[in-house]
């Protein structure tokens, strides 16, 4: 497969996952999101996109030496000051890669809008912010240039098990800006077809079984919503297609089925290919979440 240099260009970032604060002082989960929220804001411009999907890479944060007070004006105000450590870390090693502390502090009206005021601090005007993420960021693209070799056999090695899923979630992890990046493309793109082919079979088989059991409106209800799921790409297309008539032959109804954008520019199929293997990966890579987030190891 041909990458267009403006596709690659127009991607190139890397992507982090966000992990809530865990460790230090006790913050409630609307400042901890309010961290993440702002660190997503700041990071954006040096390439580094905060997302709440599962990705090995991650950034997190904790506050220490909290010191919170009240005023006695009127109104009141709460005056904030302590210490953010932030860090970029790697969930597979356990493994920390950058970190940096920054003193903060804030006044408002209450607890939130003093961090709110304190959180400010991380922008993207920051320099010390800038020089943490910039290090973080090198040592996560010297692990994909050093390491691309063994993710694609990774991915290799679930194809072979049919876990396709699986196989682009290793695939698609790895960032554009990356020497790795244009073969895993070409291996993606040979996945993918994989994936909706041995899918697009296996959506066909409801199909046929959902309408064999039923063959009236209630079983065509069903066999449409299978249907609907298979990829035009997919080697199973067809036969959908055949069925999809047959049913609509029988039951005297038009179903929606042929309901989904023609890609005719390579381009276009490229980014398309693309975009849904990366989707695919990033539902397997979520559903891995619940044992994969813990950051307590950090110290």
């Amino acid at each position: 497969m041909l990458i267009p240099a403006n596709m690659m260009a127009e991607d190139c970032a890397l992507r982090i996952m966000a992990v809530p604060v865990q460790q230090g002082e006790k913050v409630s989960g609307e400042i901890s999101q309010m961290l993440m929220t702002q660190l997503e804001s700041a990071l954006t411009s040096t390439g580094v996109m905060v997302i709440g999907e599962y990705r090995q890479f991650f950034i997190t944060g904790k506050f220490t030496n909290l010191f919170k007070d009240v005023t006695s004006t009127v109104p009141p105000k709460t005056t904030v000051h302590t210490l953010l450590t932030l860090s970029i870390g790697d969930f597979a090693s356990q493994t920390v890669y950058a970190s940096k502390t920054f003193e903060l502090r804030g006044v408002g009206e209450s607890d939130t809008r003093a961090f709110m005021m304190a959180l400010r601090k991380l922008n993207r005007s920051n320099k010390a912010l800038a020089e943490f993420v910039a290090e973080g960021k090198a040592k996560i693209i010297n692990y994909f240039d050093s390491n691309y070799g063994s993710i694609i056999n990774q991915a290799n090695r679930a194809v072979s098990q049919r876990h396709f899923e699986e196989a682009l979630y290793y695939l698609t992890s790895i960032p554009e800006c990356c020497k790795g990046y244009a073969e895993a493309i070409q291996v993606t793109d040979q996945v993918f077809k994989q994936y909706i082919d041995y899918t697009g079979k296996k959506l066909l088989a409801e199909a046929r079984s959902a309408w064999a059991a039923s063959p009236d409106v209630t079983g065509a209800e069903k066999a449409f919503e299978s249907l609907k799921k298979i990829d035009f790409e997919s080697s199973a297309y067809p036969d959908a297609e055949v069925l999809a008539m047959e049913i609509s032959r029988i039951t005297q109804r038009n179903w929606d089925f042929e309901n989904r954008d023609k890609y005719n520019d390579e381009v276009d199929i490229q980014r398309r290919t693309i975009e849904a293997a990366r989707a695919v990966g990033i539902a397997y890579g979520n559903g891995q979440q619940p044992t994969t987030t813990n950051v307590m190891w950090m110290r």
